[in-house]
């Protein structure tokens, strides 16, 4: 018997079906399971229609005669959908059309292939499903739960479907045909039937964005919430953001490793989608509040296990100081494009020195608080493989507002030990090299090639470190969004050796 995460992970919306018929019975022992779904106040205000066979062949000839005109009573899409939601639409849009061949300059062609839907993309068998105008939204959920109740029961029978919000496009003549009360208003149909295995438009599967985009956990510390990412089983890995991004860098990476390891990645103060500090002003974000609020969250989790820290940007610092501090409930230190220690400007590159001396002046609250700078730019355009919109989308929540909720991407550069400045920032990072060059806990050093933050004499250096290992990747400084697979496989490689 099929379970329900087998109906879950298998149920698609099916846009090619065979002629073979569904018998009345089954739709009516589907529709009658479906009668339990959750109902607020048990309402239940889906009114629903059944078409099939004889009755069928009567609808699409009903169809082809009708003549009058029709509107939709409400909009399917926002008129102006916003990001992540519009990358969504797009993407799938593409792979639809893209798995029959239809380019996207072809709009005849899509066309086409859109009014199938009223043909039920061939299907033997239908539903509508209205609800009474006086229902507002709360019932307009009881019917999205109705109807992937019935869309699961069918897959438990081997029967597919396909839910179309499109004929709301029809609803006068759809309201017609099934003589439907003039207090009821047309939702959606949806096809029913067997899927055609033959057809590419079945053999796809849609994207879904990472489960950390939109649900994580929240530690409260002094009144503030810090939000976090944890998930899998197994001996915990802690992922260290910087800046200007948040747990969702560590995305791809998570989900290649969840399967054998407690993967736990938490947004730092201020950043991702973790609280804001009050009255913030110059360096309110500094390592000693990022390191403290996460220290906090860290012993919130009661781990027991030895913990391997990975860290990238400021997550290393943060992650070698933690690993200091606590040497004994350390398994093992990952670090890649990261600040290992202090700073010589007059052993800066360019252009990252001239970049990071104008950060550091006046010049650089109109460049960060204003303009977005970190987030756009240093993040926006790093990645070798361009960031889509609605990862970008992702990246820019946080900081969408001008001014001090940009804060502490401004606050981060201002605190990179250069020339001994600032003198705090200086003196934990060389306690930090200090510890990395004398214990012998287990050490992961990730090589981006080519690279921005970690130059070749730097990485030279690094190999002295004891129990060393090392792996090479392809990146810039985000390396994370161009090589999650190869940072995961040596991580896991690594971990099983040591």
């Amino acid at each position: 018997m099929t379970t329900v995460s087998e109906a879950v992970n298998n149920r698609q919306s099916v846009r090619a079906f065979t002629k073979k018929q569904v018998s009345n019975e089954i739709l009516e022992s589907l529709i009658y399971k479906s009668s339990r779904s959750p109902s607020g106040g048990n309402l239940q205000p889906w009114r629903i229609f059944i078409i099939n066979g004889n009755s069928m062949k009567r609808f699409l000839e009903f169809q082809d005669k009708w003549k009058g005109t029709d509107t939709p009573e409400y909009p399917i899409y926002p008129a102006k959908l916003k990001e992540p939601y519009r990358t969504s639409r797009f993407e799938v849009g593409e792979q639809l059309y893209g798995s029959i061949g239809i380019e996207r300059s072809d709009s005849q062609a899509r066309v086409d292939q859109m009014l199938k839907n009223f043909t039920f993309f061939g299907a033997p068998a239908a539903l509508f499903c209205f609800v009474d105008r006086q229902m507002n939204q709360p019932q307009w959920s009881d019917l999205g739960m109705f109807l992937q109740t019935f869309m699961l029961l069918a897959q438990e029978e081997g029967i597919d479907t396909c839910a179309q919000e499109s004929w709301s496009l029809r609803q006068k003549m759809v309201s017609e045909f099934v003589e439907a009360d003039s207090d009821l208003m047309l939702f959606c149909g949806m096809a029913i039937g067997y899927r055609d295995v033959s057809s590419p438009l079945n053999n796809y599967k849609t994207n879904r964005r990472p489960v950390e985009s939109w649900c994580k956990k929240f530690f409260t510390h002094k009144n503030k919430k810090i939000a976090y990412v944890d998930t899998g089983t197994g001996d915990p890995i802690i992922f260290f953001h910087g800046n200007p991004s948040s747990s969702y860098l560590y995305r791809n990476i998570i989900k290649n490793l969840d399967s054998g390891y407690r993967c736990i990645a938490a947004d730092m103060i201020g950043m991702g989608d973790s609280d804001k500090l009050d009255n913030p002003g110059h360096m309110t974000y500094t390592l000693d509040t990022h390191f403290e609020y996460l220290s906090e969250l860290i012993k919130s989790l009661n781990l027991n296990e030895k913990i391997t820290l990975v860290g990238q940007d400021w997550g290393g610092p943060l992650s070698i100081k933690w690993a200091r501090e606590n040497s004994d409930k350390v398994r093992g230190i990952c670090y890649f494009e990261t600040v290992i220690a202090p700073i010589k400007s007059e052993e800066m590159q360019e252009p990252l020195k001239s970049l990071f001396m104008m950060l550091r002046s006046e010049k650089g609250d109109k460049k960060v608080l204003e303009e977005n700078f970190f987030v756009e730019k240093m993040l926006g355009t790093d990645p070798i493989t361009p960031l889509s919109e609605e990862t970008k989308a992702v990246y820019r929540k946080p900081f969408l507002n001008p001014g001090e909720d940009r804060r502490p991407t401004l606050d981060w550069p201002r605190q990179i030990p250069i020339d001994k400045e600032p003198k705090h920032v200086h003196e934990e990072v060389k306690k930090n090299l200090s510890f990395m060059m004398e214990t012998e806990i287990p050490k992961l050093l990730i090589i981006a090639e080519p690279g921005r933050l970690m130059p070749k004499p730097l990485i030279e250096f690094c190999r002295k470190f004891k129990n060393q290992s090392e792996a090479t990747v392809k990146g810039n400084h985000f390396v994370q969004e161009d090589s999650p697979d190869e940072i995961s496989e040596n991580i896991d490689n690594w971990l099983k050796s040591i």
